[in-house]
């Protein structure tokens, strides 16, 4: 059932019924002992009675012998059958008409007994000053039937009353849930380029928690919907810059009068392919990380090793400047995380370093050990980063103001994502010899095994 509406009717209307029914049940029975007692105080008096008119006549033959004989009575106002015997001294006086067969030896008081097919509820009162004893009874079906016939009459209006009550219910929910329609119709019209927040206002306190993070996921969407804007403008702008450098020197190549030039020109649109390749290759990088960084594979591993193989990996661009690249101390780290990961950040810091390390620079990589986790330290001697600008040099495609390499401004935004999703932290500071620059990555301590 999707209909809310619907729902709380047939909820509610299943919780009246329900409730109609415990009253129908506990109608009867109040009803019934009630009936009960009421008839029992008839059977009473209807014995004493009894016990009045036979020693009335006794007392007016008392010279003659009375003749046990069948007479019809009639005491009852309710119901026309009644039934009764009146004994003395163990005879017989006074039966009515087809009277069931009551055990003279009855106990005094009340009783239920089945004869002749049904049940009676049966009387037995002795008078000692007239030696009588009186035994009275009726069928127990008439007071059944009249505790079901009062109950019935006291209930049928509000049989009647569920249609009535399903209406105004109907009504009333529909009432009860126009904020939820105005919140349906706010979140109606959101749009990629309008996710404005809900207004909280009228929401209903039972949905505001729902409302409230929806509000909260609608500010997350326009972040990332800006941020994906500016990335993409941005990757745009950084892609054009070498294409049309590279159109520009195949236009030379076509238009060179000698092998030189052409062979210049040539060389030209090689390196521009290259540099096109490696923003191409940190995008998807970075896209990945964005993206996919619930599918990386954590685990333990060796922090020096894979700092061992970076260096390897990046010795040819050292050894092209002259600059030293080496790892301080042999030191040892454990980390815990996505080994994969990790490896692109050493790449990325490494050749950040070395590109703004001038000729015969130097490179450190060091590692130190923590109460709190493992520190990946990268140190430089090169021109480093003004302190204004190390807030912004983590934003993508920002580079610094006095730079004169060729990088896009991705490398240590690359870096912090990765960082970010290790639940590490990275700081900036000043680098060798007082200048340069120095990256400190903080992992946390690996979890217990």
């Amino acid at each position: 059932m999707k209909s809310l509406r619907m729902r709380l009717l047939v909820i509610l209307l299943g919780l009246f019924v329900l409730a109609w029914f415990g009253v129908v049940s506990a109608t009867y029975m109040v009803t019934r002992d009630r009936i009960q007692v009421l008839f029992d105080d008839h059977l009473h008096h209807d014995a004493a009675v009894l016990a009045a008119l036979v020693s009335h006549s006794l007392a007016a033959g008392a010279d003659r012998e009375v003749v046990a004989r069948q007479v019809p009575f009639d005491l009852s106002i309710y119901q026309k059958e009644l039934a009764f015997r009146v004994w003395r001294k163990g005879s017989l006086l006074v039966q009515s008409v087809g009277v069931p067969k009551f055990e003279q030896q009855a106990a005094d008081g009340y009783d239920t007994v089945f004869l002749n097919q049904r049940d009676w509820r049966l009387l037995t009162v002795r008078f000692p000053e007239t030696g009588l004893m009186v035994q009275v009874a009726e069928p127990r079906t008439l007071r059944t039937a009249l505790a079901a016939a009062i109950t019935n009459d006291a209930l049928y209006p509000l049989i009647l009353a569920v249609p009535m009550l399903a209406l105004a219910l109907w009504f009333g929910i529909g009432r009860g849930l126009t904020p939820l329609k105005h919140v349906a119709e706010q979140v109606a019209q959101l749009s990629p380029a309008r996710l404005d927040k809900v207004d909280l206002r009228t929401v209903p306190t039972e949905v505001d928690t729902l409302v409230s993070g929806l509000n909260r996921l609608l500010v997350m969407l326009h972040r990332a919907f800006e941020h994906e804007r500016r990335f993409t403008a941005d990757a745009a702008h950084e892609i054009r810059t070498p294409l049309a450098g590279i159109k520009t020197h195949a236009q030379v190549a076509l238009r060179a009068t000698n092998d030189d030039q052409r062979a210049h020109a040539l060389t030209e649109i090689l390196l521009g392919v290259d540099r096109t390749g490696r923003l191409v290759e940190q995008l998807l990088t970075l896209a990945r990380f964005d993206n996919e960084t619930l599918g990386l594979h954590f685990t333990t591993f060796e922090l020096s090793e894979l700092i061992n193989d970076a260096i390897v990996e990046q010795s040819l661009a050292a050894q092209a400047k002259n600059i030293t690249l080496y790892c301080a101390n042999g030191a040892r780290g454990a980390v815990y995380g996505s080994v994969s990961g990790v490896s692109i950040l050493l790449r990325n810091l490494l050749d950040n370093a070395i590109r703004y390390t001038q000729t015969d620079g130097r490179v450190v990589v060091d590692i130190r050990n923590h109460n709190y986790g493992v520190d990946l330290i990268v140190a430089d001697n090169g021109r480093g980063i003004a302190a204004t600008e190390r807030q912004r040099i983590f934003d993508r495609f920002h580079r610094g103001a006095d730079t004169m390499s060729s990088g896009c401004g991705l490398g240590l935004s690359i870096a912090r994502r990765v960082v970010e999703v290790h639940g590490g932290t990275i700081t900036l500071d000043r680098g060798l010899d007082g200048r340069g620059l120095t990256v400190q990555v903080s992992f946390p301590m690996p979890p217990a095994a």
